[in-house]
């Protein structure tokens, strides 16, 4: 199973973060590993100056928000990039972890 890997971490205010929230709704686990999956293919990873994550979402709808560092404090934007990486690593997590399907 391919990693959630679709970040390149950066520990300054310099990055814009990108937050996809891919509504995966009531889907078995091995067809949301499968859109995660397909989900990842289509993001670039090689964008300077942002920084995407993923994050599975019990609703139907996939939604996108923005965390742009000039427009938030320091201490906010310190607060939601350890939020998101601590879903990141959950979702990392899921996805490799072997399950009976």
């Amino acid at each position: 199973m391919r990693r959630f890997r679709n970040q390149k971490t950066s520990s300054s205010m310099e990055n814009i973060i990108i937050v996809h929230y891919v509504g995966v709704g009531n889907l078995p686990e091995y067809q949301v590993r499968e859109l995660m999956s397909s989900y990842l293919k289509l993001i670039k990873n090689d964008e300077e100056g942002v920084t995407h994550y993923m994050i599975p979402s019990n609703c139907r709808n996939t939604r996108i928000e923005c965390i742009n560092p000039r427009l938030v404090s320091k201490k906010d934007y310190s607060d939601a990039k350890a939020a998101l990486d601590k879903a990141k690593a959950a979702a990392e997590e899921f996805a490799l972890e072997k399950r009976d399907i």
